[in-house]
Parts: structure tokens; C-alpha cells; sequence
């Protein structure tokens, strides 16, 4: 037989490769449990200026005027309520409400995150 017949007597897929697929898929699934659970519940929010780090409770509502900026903490939920910088980005951003979350104005050197319970950040893989 010449190798142009063998090919054409060959399976496309066989047994053996639909387990491999079917092994593979299901070990990505076990590994990607432990990312979406260990998220945690939002706790606090930590506000960031130039270096400085600040933390504040996610559960009580407040107004934090950081200068060039002012931060609401209002339901479960952090927005930027006004800024000075000429782009906005961060005003626009919009609420933020999830762990790993962030408001950032580069313009004012300000990060705004909201962490978790969990001892597990998603985002880096490193502990929080």
C-alpha cells in the first residue's frame, strides 16, 4: 500500500484524541474553580495617592475629598463624584462594586481598588 491510501483509510478523530480533549478541558475547569471562588466578598476600599495608601470600609457610606479629587463610598459601591483633571477618565469610569476593581486618574497619581476577604488576588496571584 502507498502512503496516499493509508491516509485516505485513516480515522480524522479517533477515540483516543476525543479523551485527551475531554481530559484536557475538564482539568481547565478544575483549575479555574479556585480563581472564581476565592474572589471574596468586597470589604474595603483602598485609596491610593502617590504611594499613600489609605483604607476604608466598603459597607459605610461616606465622601472622602482627596484635594484634586472626591470619592463616594455609597452602597457597596465607590464612583468618583467630581475631579479636576482635564480627561475624566476616572469620572467616567463609572461605580466600581467587585473585588480587583479599579478607579485610576493618572493625572493626580490616584488608584482607587476594592479588595476582598479573600487571602487570594485574582489579578496578580499574589496574596493580598
Amino acid at each position: 500500500m502507498n502512503k496516499v491510501s493509508q491516509l485516505k483509510n485513516t480515522k480524522a478523530v479517533t477515540w483516543g484524541d476525543i479523551i485527551v480533549v475531554v481530559a484536557v478541558v475538564i482539568i481547565s475547569l478544575i483549575a479555574l474553580v479556585p480563581l472564581l471562588l476565592n474572589r471574596g466578598e468586597p470589604t474595603t476600599v483602598l485609596v491610593s495617592v502617590g504611594g499613600k495608601e489609605s483604607e476604608y470600609s466598603l459597607s459605610q457610606n461616606r465622601e472622602i475629598d482627596l484635594g484634586t479629587m472626591v470619592v463616594v463610598i455609597e452602597n457597596g459601591s465607590v464612583f468618583v463624584k467630581s475631579t479636576t483633571c482635564s480627561e475624566k477618565i476616572c469620572y467616567y469610569t463609572g461605580k466600581i462594586s467587585q473585588v480587583n476593581q479599579r478607579i485610576v486618574c493618572q493625572p493626580h497619581g490616584i488608584v482607587i481598588t476594592i479588595k476582598g476577604a479573600s487571602e487570594f488576588n485574582a489579578d496578580t496571584g499574589s496574596g493580598v
